[in-house]
Formats: C-alpha cells, sequence, structure tokens
C-alpha cells in the first residue's frame, strides 16, 4: 500500500482501524471515563456483597434444614 501523503495523511492519523473505538476520545474524556469505572466498580461490589450478604446464610440454612432445600 503507497504511503499516505498531504491532506489525506491528517485524516488517515485521525482514523482508528477499530472505528468503534477512538484513544483521541479517551484522552479528551478521561475525567468523565474514570468517574464512570470508578461508579461501576462501586456498584458491581456493592451488588457482590449484597448477594453475598443474602445468598450465603440462605446456603447454610439449606444444608442444614432439611425441608428448606428445593
Amino acid at each position: 500500500m503507497p504511503p499516505v501523503v498531504g491532506w489525506a495523511a491528517s485524516i488517515a492519523a485521525d482514523d482508528p482501524r477499530n472505528p468503534w473505538f477512538s484513544w483521541q476520545y479517551v484522552r479528551k474524556n478521561l475525567d468523565s471515563l474514570t468517574t464512570a469505572l470508578e461508579q461501576h466498580v462501586a456498584l458491581t461490589a456493592a451488588a457482590v456483597a449484597i448477594a453475598a450478604a443474602i445468598g450465603i446464610p440462605l446456603a447454610v440454612l439449606a444444608y442444614r434444614v432439611r425441608g428448606v432445600a428445593g
């Protein structure tokens, strides 16, 4: 493939190989992406903690009381 020159070179430099992902977008929105990632991790950890807090005691109850287990 021949090298890209002139105005096409600037367009080609901004054109990522994957059109669904852009490092330029990541650099431009790093603060909001970091905030969203922190919120995602916090919500995921809370959901796992709540599920464990409910599921583990129920599993122990089902193990000890035969009538509770389906």
